[in-house]
């Protein structure tokens, strides 16, 4: 497991470097699939090494597991509701009334209220 060290290390300091500065949870995705990752095989390692199983079974199992995790997340993205009530997408912008307003032949569309 030290050969790895370097690289927990990078996934370690790449999940706190998104705690310190993103805005959204989305946005850490690629940083916690690293670091799950390599916890995770470093765990299927171990296992397979201290018990002397067959891999192969391991190996499929975790595969599989994984693919099933995949499709159940993907399946619950994919629903009727409004992006506004899901946490984990970005907000839509405001629908705002819009005027169109002509200054010399450029027509310029701009909303009603604000900027």
């Amino acid at each position: 497991m030290k050969q790895y060290g370097i690289l927990i290390l990078i996934a370690w300091l790449s999940v706190a470097y998104w705690f310190a500065i993103a805005p959204d949870v989305r946005f850490g995705y690629g940083f916690l699939v690293l670091l799950l990752s390599i916890l995770f095989g470093m765990f299927i390692h171990m296992l397979i090494t201290r018990v002397k199983w067959s891999a192969t079974p391991i190996i499929y199992t975790a595969v599989l597991g994984l693919f099933f995790v995949v499709f159940i997340g993907t399946a619950r993205l994919i629903d009727e509701s409004p992006i506004a009530e899901r946490w984990l997408l970005p907000v839509d912008y405001p629908a705002v009334d819009l005027i169109k307003q002509t200054m010399d032949s450029l027509t310029i569309i701009m909303p009603a209220q604000g900027y």
